[in-house]
């Protein structure tokens, strides 16, 4: 007997035969014998299997069991279609439309993304609730691709003002851009609103006032310990520009302090290589970058000052100190007593305004808004609108001067 051609070697001899087709790469399954289709598969055990139920239904239903697989064969070819492009087309035609889910299931999907990236917990805690409003003014089941502009500025409107505004925008932009990059939305439509005009009043207190907040904490607190925690926190705050929640999670090992003498700083070129240093480590940083910061000799004297300088620099909430029926060691508490002790009223106290008289008082010597910015953390854009206040260089001499009593 001849040999078949090796190109049509046959698997199967029973209806319908199987074959390797060589020319092809592939199994063919030919019911054609009995009115059936041609079909291919690439995997051996698919092509028998394949076999199987078409020899099943030709049991059953004879011949009938192929016809509306040759009338759709008839019809795709009358169409001028191969089945894969039929299929394409299905998909298309039955695949979800942008825009069109509803708005609680894009905020849950949005949570759960900000979620994954590991956000710190202060701006999940600003985000997600400032959303979560929004989603609730609109209701839920309002589907995503239905919000007008008009909807978001009745929305944004609601704040009390401007910078209450842009903060609310930028959450916005955010849960947008979050929807836009898993196809649920074409465009952002928060991106079209504009931000607002923040008026820049930058208020720092002067040379007395910080160094009266400094020496009152040596006496507005029982326990020397809670008053020595506030004094590190306010020096670092005011001489070295560390955000309060960077702070909190500082430990005393994060700051180098050679033996010898505090160096002699050179204002116009400050060397951040050399004398006493604070790393500020990407974990405890707002903008997860890591930096460091010099260690100025007036900051050195007053960390000194501190005799316990071991463990977290803030110390953990310590429930066994009660005072008045409140926790004597809870940093809020803390914060309220320390301020009005050196004078300051609550309502007085202008916002991040520690934070603010570092960075203006360190420019007006450098007058370096790049190098200030690395110091900060912060870009050259932020430094140049909250650090702008005129300061005298005199003043700023004699804040980086400020010593605790007994120093020189």
């Amino acid at each position: 007997m001849k040999k078949k051609a090796p190109h049509f070697d046959p698997i199967r001899h029973d209806f319908p035969p199987v074959t390797w087709r060589a020319d092809k790469n592939r199994f063919m399954i030919d019911a054609r014998a009995k009115g059936g289709p041609r079909q291919y598969r690439t995997d051996r055990a698919e092509a028998l299997a394949l076999a199987e139920k078409l020899a099943a239904e030709f049991d059953s239903k004879g011949r009938s069991a192929f016809a509306a697989t040759q009338t759709q064969a008839e019809a795709l070819k009358n169409l001028g279609l191969t089945s894969n492009e039929a299929i394409a087309l299905f998909l298309q035609a039955h695949a979800p439309k942008s825009g069109t889910t509803p708005l609680g299931d894009a905020f849950d999907q949005f949570k759960a993304h900000k979620l994954h990236e590991g956000l710190s917990a202060i701006t999940l805690s600003t985000m997600l609730p400032q959303v979560e409003r929004f989603v609730a003014a609109l209701g839920r089941h309002t589907t995503i691709g239905s919000i007008t502009l008009d909807q978001l500025l009745v929305f944004l409107a609601a704040a009390s003002n401007p910078s209450t505004f842009n903060t609310r925008r930028k959450h916005l932009v955010s849960f947008f851009s979050d929807c836009q990059r898993h196809k649920l939305i074409a465009e952002n439509p928060a991106l079209l609103i504009k931000k607002q005009k923040v008026p820049v009043d930058i208020r720092i207190l002067t040379p007395e006032e910080a160094q009266r907040l400094l020496l009152g904490t040596y006496t507005a607190f029982s326990d020397p310990a809670i008053g020595s925690s506030m004094r590190a926190y306010y020096a670092l705050s005011l001489f070295a520009g560390v955000r309060p929640d960077e702070i909190k999670k500082l430990r005393w090992s994060d700051i180098t302090l050679f033996p010898s003498a505090p160096r002699t700083v050179e204002w116009t070129h400050l060397d951040l290589d050399k004398g006493d240093s604070l790393f500020v480590s990407e974990k405890a940083a707002k903008t997860k970058e890591a930096r460091s910061v010099p260690i100025f000799p007036n900051l050195r004297e007053w960390l000194l000052t501190c005799p316990d300088r071991t463990g977290p620099i803030i110390p953990d909430v310590n429930n066994s100190l009660m005072l008045k029926g409140r926790c004597s060691a809870a940093f809020k508490y803390r914060f309220d007593v320390s301020r009005k002790k050196a004078g300051f009223a609550r309502e007085t106290w202008p916002k991040d305004v520690l934070r603010h008289c570092y960075g203006s008082y360190l420019l007006a010597l450098t007058h370096n808004r790049a190098q200030l910015a690395t110091l900060m953390g912060n870009s050259e854009d932020v430094i140049r609108s909250h650090y702008r206040r005129h300061v005298s260089s005199d003043a700023a001499t004699a804040f980086f001067s400020i010593m605790p009593p007994g120093a020189h």
